[in-house]
């Protein structure tokens, strides 16, 4: 998953937003689930909605897209691992500036992608969402709250069992009338008794199906609360991220972030080297390990994103297929 921007003009509508949409993830309009905090978009606006009148998103909140007919939302291709430049081996205090200071402008972008602080940029918000703490809390996304709509309908589901079998007390009252003594029943049989007493069985019969029907319905609301509710959803996402870790737990992009501030410091160093001009010995042995110290750290930073990007994949498509599944039982 990974987050992008779409601007709406104020006099624009929902069929607009979906052409968006559309232009940048090639799912068509009649595919499109939209969801806005715990709900589907278009209970929140209608088709004649003008964009003026939507309601505010933000990178912590926004809008949600699924696709109807396909787990995978098509993206724009993760850019390739940033190469970066090689010294030569004659060491030229011009030249060797000049590509120390590519290093850290390569390697700033995929950081910055890594981040939790480029939400916006990338999916590591989402990625972390599920996962506690005041920083993720706010990242938390249409999956929790789809917990909360599928206990909003377990609840739904609780009161129509509840009112469901109030007509076996009905049932019971004519078994009861069917019981009563002999005489009584003689005192009482008068025109249209009989049509009673036939519409009292009947009527039990009906109860006794309703009550049937009601125990299933609550023995099936009981099911889907363990299944969908926490922590067994907690658990399932769990036992499916479990071979993909978060990038963000393993503290990956502050590991990529002091790699770019020790780029830019040796950069600042070779930098000076450039102004001195006349380097004495010493001055060139430190201007050496210098950009050995560029080559090694360069080679790190390549490493820890590779290492990085596919887990960060991993954990957006095991949060998709945890969260359809969520969507997929709110359609229903």
């Amino acid at each position: 998953m990974i987050c992008l921007q779409v601007f709406l003009k104020p006099d624009e509508k929902y069929e607009h937003l979906q052409t968006y949409i559309c232009e940048q993830t090639s799912v068509v309009a009649e595919s499109q689930i939209l969801l806005y905090k715990d709900q589907l978009m278009q209970t929140v606006i209608d088709d004649n909605t003008l964009g003026k009148e939507y309601p505010e998103t933000t990178a912590e909140e926004p809008l949600i897209l699924f696709n109807k007919n396909n787990n995978n939302v098509s993206m724009a291709p993760e850019p390739d691992v940033p190469k970066f430049p090689v010294f030569p081996n004659i060491v030229s205090v011009e030249n060797d500036a000049s590509q120390a200071k590519v290093s850290p402008d390569r390697a700033a972008p995929p950081s910055r992608r890594r981040s939790p602080a480029g939400r916006r940029h990338y999916s590591a918000a989402v990625a972390d969402g599920v996962q506690r703490g005041p920083r993720h809390q706010a990242a938390r996304g249409g999956a929790v709250r789809g917990v909360r709509a599928v206990r909003r309908l377990r609840g739904a589901l609780d009161g129509a069992a509840g009112r469901a079998p109030r007509p076996r007390g009905r049932a019971r009252h004519a078994a009861a009338a069917a019981r009563a003594p002999r005489a009584h029943r003689r005192a009482r049989a008068r025109p249209g008794a009989r049509r009673r007493a036939a519409a009292g069985e009947g009527w039990a019969a009906v109860a006794g199906l309703v009550a049937a029907e009601a125990g299933s319905l609550r023995a099936a609301a009981a099911a889907l609360l363990q299944r969908h509710a926490a922590p067994a959803l907690r658990a399932e996402f769990d036992a499916a991220a479990r071979l993909a870790p978060c990038p963000s737990e393993l503290r990956l992009h502050v590991k990529a972030k002091t790699l770019v501030d020790r780029l830019r410091d040796s950069w600042q160093h070779l930098v000076r080297d450039r102004a001195t001009r006349s380097l004495t010995y010493n001055d060139e042995q430190f201007h050496v390990l210098e950009r050995i110290t560029v080559a090694e750290t360069a080679r790190r930073a390549r490493a820890l994103l590779q290492r990085a990007a596919p887990l960060a994949r991993a954990r957006a498509d095991a949060i998709a297929d945890w969260s359809l599944l969520t969507i997929h039982f709110l359609l229903v």
